[in-house]
C-alpha cells in the first residue's frame, strides 16, 4: 500500500488506489509504501481466509495514521517526539493483530524506493534493514579448465575475450536489535562507509576477472565471476566488515542484480 503524508504530517483525502499513493501527495510531503504479510490457512471453499480489502482498510485506518502522527512529531503515544521506524513497526504489528482475524506475519516499510526496514511477528526484538547500492564493472564468463569450444558453447557472447560490462545493483539485508526505546539499526552514513570500503572501492569500474577471488592466483584457477558468485563474494566481504566495524549488526543476505531482470541471492 502506497500513501503520502503532507509536510506537516497531515493526511489528504482518500482517493483511488493508484501508484501515486492513497492518500495522494498535496504539495511537498513524504511518499511511503507498506507491505503487509498475513499468515493463514485458506478457506477450502473461498480460497482465502481474509479479504484483501479488510487488510487494506486495517492499514489505512490504523497504520497510516500512526505514521502520520509520528511525522508530525506527536509519536505513537501522542506525548510528543518523533518515533523510530522500529517502534512504529512494532505498533503496526500489534494493531494488525487487533484489527484482523488472521496473523500479521511481517510488515515492511519502504522508506525510499531504495531503502526499507522490516519487522517480523516471530521476532519483534530486531528489524531487517535493506539498502541498495550500485557499481559498474566488467567481466568475462570463462572456465580455464575447459576448451575454447566448450566455453563458447556454455557462455556464448559472455565469453568474448573483450569482456562486457554491467551496472550492478546490490542490496545487503542487515538485522539489528531493537532497544527498549524503540531504536535500532545501523546509521546510514556508517553503513555507506562500510559498504564503500568493503565492496565498492575494490570492485567499482574494474575488470572482475583480474581481482581476487575471480583472478587466478598461485596456480589456482579463479572463481568464475557469475552473478551467483558475485553475490557470494559481496556477502562474505561485507559480513566480515560488519562484524568488525558494527558489532550487533548481522548481515542476513546479499542480493545482486546483473540487470533489472536477473539477480542472485546469497545465502539462497
Amino acid at each position: 500500500m502506497r500513501f503520502s503524508i503532507d509536510a506537516d504530517g497531515a493526511l489528504g483525502p482518500r482517493g483511488g488506489n493508484g501508484y501515486g499513493g492513497n492518500p495522494g501527495m498535496r504539495g511537498l510531503g513524504r511518499h511511503y509504501e507498506l507491505s503487509v504479510g498475513c499468515r493463514c490457512e485458506p478457506d477450502p471453499v473461498l480460497g482465502y481466509e481474509v479479504n484483501i480489502k479488510d487488510v487494506d482498510r486495517a492499514v489505512r485506518d490504523g497504520a497510516i495514521p500512526m505514521i502520520a502522527s509520528a511525522c508530525a512529531g506527536e509519536g505513537t503515544g501522542g506525548a510528543g517526539g518523533a518515533d523510530e521506524p522500529a517502534k512504529l513497526l512494532g505498533a503496526i504489528l500489534a494493531a494488525g493483530d487487533a484489527a484482523l482475524p488472521v496473523e500479521v506475519s511481517e510488515v515492511r516499510w519502504q522508506m525510499t524506493p531504495y531503502a526499507s526496514v522490516e519487522m517480523s511477528r516471530d521476532d519483534r526484538t530486531s528489524v531487517v534493514f535493506r539498502q541498495q547500492y550500485e557499481l559498474a564493472a566488467s567481466h568475462r564468463l570463462h572456465v580455464d579448465a575447459w576448451s575454447a569450444e566448450k566455453n563458447r558453447e556454455a557462455f556464448g557472447k559472455c565469453n568474448y575475450e573483450s569482456g562486457h560490462g554491467h551496472n550492478y545493483v546490490f542490496e545487503p539485508a542487515i538485522r539489528a536489535g531493537v532497544s527498549d526505546e524503540g531504536r535500532s539499526g545501523i546509521a546510514g552514513a556508517t553503513l555507506d562507509r562500510i559498504v564503500d570500503e568493503a565492496i565498492i572501492q575494490t570492485y567499482d569500474h574494474r575488470y572482475l576477472n583480474e581481482i581476487a577471488p575471480f583472478a587466478a592466483e598461485g596456480g589456482e584457477a579463479g572463481m568464475n565471476p557469475s552473478v551467483e558468485n558475485i553475490a557470494r563474494v559481496f556477502y562474505e566481504r561485507l559480513h566480515d566488515a560488519l562484524r568488525d566495524a558494527a558489532p550487533g549488526a548481522e548481515l542476513v543476505e546479499m542480493t545482486v542484480w546483473e540487470t533489472d531482470r536477473t539477480s542472485a541471492v546469497y545465502p539462497g
